[in-house]
């Protein structure tokens, strides 16, 4: 892998995107996760403020009710495309900065969902799509969630990871263990 280069990795929920991440953050790479900015940005008042106007039902005496707001885009296209032109164009403007600050080295940023955010796919160099076999994806989201795996099958079936890049893309399969995971991030790493 050359310098300076800005890599997205992207893949269907519970694919494992953060275990690289994880693992590039060893290795010393600057990384950013979007999951993690959003996180934040659900603790400022402002984007609240804002989500609060456009999803006055998933709010329970001002406190957020994230899994009713999952079950709400997992079951209505409409609200989960509202709900991602609110959240992806601020989400991204932390990734550029972040991305800028670093412009001399190599940077990897979690994408979860690259194939619904194109406007950004010119910002990288290339794309790694993690994956694993469906019954897996399935498992992991159901544990990670506390949701039982119908909601799981739903929340997957509303992401695709079926899109042709223009730029490099390389596959990472997560379906084992974490020193497999290690030894193909390795081989792009040093290729």
């Amino acid at each position: 892998m050359g310098n300076n280069k800005k890599v997205a990795i992207t893949g269907l929920i519970g694919s494992g995107k953060s275990a690289v991440l994880s693992y590039l953050n060893s290795l010393n790479y600057p990384v950013i996760s979007c999951d993690n900015i959003n996180k934040e940005l659900l603790n400022n008042s402002e984007y609240l403020d804002g989500l609060k106007k456009l999803f006055p039902y998933v709010f329970d005496n001002d406190k957020l009710q994230k899994n009713h707001l999952k079950t709400i885009i997992s079951n209505n296209e409409d609200e989960r495309k509202k709900l991602n032109n609110y959240a992806h164009k601020k989400i991204m403007n932390e990734v550029i900065s972040f991305m800028l600050k670093h412009e001399n080295t190599n940077v990897f940023v979690e994408v979860p969902l690259l194939s619904e955010v194109e406007e950004y796919i010119n910002y990288f160099d290339e794309i790694w799509i993690v994956t694993a076999d469906k019954n897996i994806l399935l498992d992991r989201i159901s544990k990670r969630d506390n949701i039982d795996i119908e909601l799981a099958n739903k929340i997957l079936s509303t992401q695709t990871n079926e899109k042709k890049y223009s730029i490099p893309t390389f596959t990472i399969i997560n379906n084992s263990n974490i020193e497999l995971l290690h030894q193909q991030i390795d081989k792009y790493l040093y290729k």
